[in-house]
């Protein structure tokens, strides 16, 4: 489905959806021959209100000369809102998707490094002085200290008390 609903007079309306702010929506106008004729940044279409920006140039599009029934043109409206709606829901499905794909590829990415990395500590003799000399690679002088609460923290979840112990 198209996120782009077609007015009466064949004008159209465009919705965009902000990625990262999928609340902002961004709606653009363009006559019949394509040409853009308004973009409004605004809410979802469901909060839209017949004093928006939105609807001030619906209106204008629909009634330029004021000749019709206010309360034809505002049900107009209110069927477009509905259209616009359902556009909005399924670009926001989509991008609800895409988000799930993405985290689950990351997972698999983080399930295959940590599956590396354990079978690498298991290779070696001397775990602790490999994790430290990676520690001292990316820390300044905090050696000990990471080592320190590594072990620290290693000990209590084998123990099953201390920091692992999260019941009590």
């Amino acid at each position: 489905m198209s996120n782009v609903a077609e007015l009466p007079t064949k004008d159209t309306i465009t919705l965009i959806i902000n990625r990262k702010k999928v609340e902002s929506v961004t709606y653009v106008f363009k006559n019949k021959d394509g040409n853009k004729i308004g973009e409004y940044l605004n809410k979802t279409p469901a909060t839209l209100s017949s004093q928006s920006n939105v609807a001030r140039q619906f209106k204008q599009i629909v009634n330029p000369k004021g000749d019709i029934n206010p309360k034809i043109v505002n049900n107009q409206f209110a069927e477009v809102k509905q259209l616009l709606q359902l556009h909005y829901e399924n670009e926001l499905s989509v991008i609800e998707q895409e988000i799930a794909d993405r985290k689950q590829a990351e997972q698999e990415k983080d399930s295959v490094k940590l599956k590396e990395a354990i079978t690498k500590l298991q290779s070696l003799s001397r775990p602790l002085i490999y994790i430290g000399s990676i520690v001292e690679w990316f820390t300044a002088g905090e050696r000990n200290n990471i080592l320190y609460a590594f072990t620290v923290c290693r000990t209590s979840c084998l123990k099953k008390s201390g920091i692992c112990n999260m019941s009590g």
